[in-house]
C-alpha cells in the first residue's frame, strides 16, 4: 500500500501531466487564431508555418495580425490581453513547471530546477553562485494554474470564433459587435444546459 509520501508525488505527477495538456491545447487554439487572420487555406499550412516557433512568438504574430484586421474594437483589445496572459504569466509557471525535475525523496515530493542566482551574503564577503533550487511543489497552486489556462483556451476559442465570423461577413454584410456575438454564445450555451421537460 503507497504511503502518504508516495500519494502526493502521483498527484502531483499527474499534475504536471495535467498542466501539460492544458497548455498543449492552448498553443493549439492560439495556432487556429493565427489560421484564421492570417488566411491559411488549410490548418496544415498554418502548422508549416508556426511548427518551430514558441508561444511567445506565436503570440506576437496573432497580436499583430489582430491589430491589422479590422474587427470589433472590443475583440481586439481582450485578444491582446489574453495573448499576454499566455505568453508572460502562464508561459512561466508552465516553464517552471514543466522544466523542472521532479522526485521522490525522504522529505517527499521535491522540485528542482536551474535558477542562476548572483549574492553577496555579507558586504566583506566574495560573491556567492547559486545555481539550484529546490522546494516543495504547491499542488494547489498547479491545479489553479491548469485551470486558469483552460479558462483562457476558452475565451481564445471565443475569440478565435468571432474572428471566423467576421471572415465569413467580410463580403459586406453587416457582423454583429463582439459583445453580441458573446452574449449570444452564452445565450446559446445555457439554452442547451437547461434539462429538457418531459
Amino acid at each position: 500500500m503507497a504511503n502518504r509520501k508516495e500519494v502526493h508525488f502521483k498527484e502531483t505527477t499527474s499534475e504536471i501531466g495535467n498542466l501539460a495538456v492544458k497548455w498543449s491545447y492552448l498553443e493549439f487554439v492560439i495556432e487556429r487564431l493565427i489560421w484564421v487572420l492570417a488566411g491559411f487555406a488549410t490548418y496544415e499550412e498554418c502548422d508549416i508555418f508556426l511548427h518551430n516557433l514558441d508561444v511567445r512568438q506565436k503570440a506576437q504574430i496573432a497580436k499583430s495580425l489582430a491589430v491589422l484586421r479590422p474587427i470589433d474594437e472590443k475583440w481586439k483589445g481582450k485578444t491582446i490581453t489574453a495573448l499576454d496572459t499566455a505568453s508572460n504569466e502562464f508561459r512561466n509557471a508552465r516553464n517552471e513547471t514543466i522544466h523542472s525535475r521532479w522526485f521522490l525523496s525522504d522529505k517527499g515530493t521535491r522540485r528542482q530546477r536551474i535558477k542562476i542566482r548572483i549574492s553577496k551574503p555579507q558586504s566583506y564577503a566574495p560573491r556567492e553562485i547559486t545555481t539550484l533550487e529546490e522546494a516543495r511543489p504547491n499542488l494547489g497552486a498547479m491545479k489553479r494554474i491548469s485551470k486558469s489556462i483552460e479558462k483562457l483556451s476558452r475565451e481564445l476559442e471565443l475569440l478565435h470564433s468571432y474572428a471566423g465570423v467576421w471572415k465569413g461577413n467580410q463580403e459586406g454584410s453587416q457582423a454583429i459587435s463582439y459583445a453580441q456575438f458573446v452574449r449570444l454564445v452564452r445565450s446559446e450555451s445555457r439554452r442547451r444546459q437547461k434539462p429538457k421537460k418531459a
